[in-house]
C-alpha cells in the first residue's frame, strides 16, 4: 500500500470506532439483524414477472463489529474439544483422526458429562 492508502486505512477505520461507539449496544444489534435480513432478501429469486429486485445482489451486507457486545458461551461439545487438547493426550494425534477420536469419546459421555459449568 502507499503511504495514503495507508492513512486512509489508519483514519476510516479510527472514524468506524467512533461511529461505532457513538450507538448503543442494542442499536447495533438492531442494525446487525436488518443487515441479516436485507442479505436474505437479495438472496431470494425474483417473482414471477418482477426484472429488478427488492435488494440489489451487488449491495454487501457485511455486519458491524462491535467490541463492546458481550461474548457468546461455547457449547458443551467446543468446551469439551478445547480441554482434550488442553490436556495433552492428543499431542501425538493430528488433524481429523484426533477429531474423530475425540467425537467418538464425545459421543460415549452421559448427558451429565456433556453439560457446560458457568464460565
Amino acid at each position: 500500500m502507499t503511504n495514503i492508502g495507508k492513512a486512509n486505512y489508519v483514519a476510516n477505520k479510527e472514524a468506524l470506532k467512533i461511529w461505532v461507539e457513538s450507538h448503543t449496544e442494542e442499536e447495533i444489534r438492531k442494525a446487525n439483524a436488518a443487515r441479516r435480513a436485507l442479505k436474505r432478501l437479495a438472496e431470494k429469486p425474483l417473482p414471477e414477472g418482477r426484472k429488478q429486485g427488492y435488494v440489489s445482489k451487488n449491495k454487501s451486507f457485511s455486519t458491524i463489529k462491535d467490541v463492546r457486545a458481550p461474548k457468546k458461551q461455547d457449547n458443551a461439545y467446543i468446551t469439551y474439544v478445547r480441554e482434550r487438547f488442553a490436556s495433552g493426550d492428543m499431542a501425538d494425534t493430528k488433524g481429523p483422526a484426533a477429531m474423530k477420536t475425540i467425537g467418538e469419546a464425545w459421543k460415549k459421555l452421559s448427558a451429565e458429562e456433556k453439560q457446560v459449568g458457568p464460565i
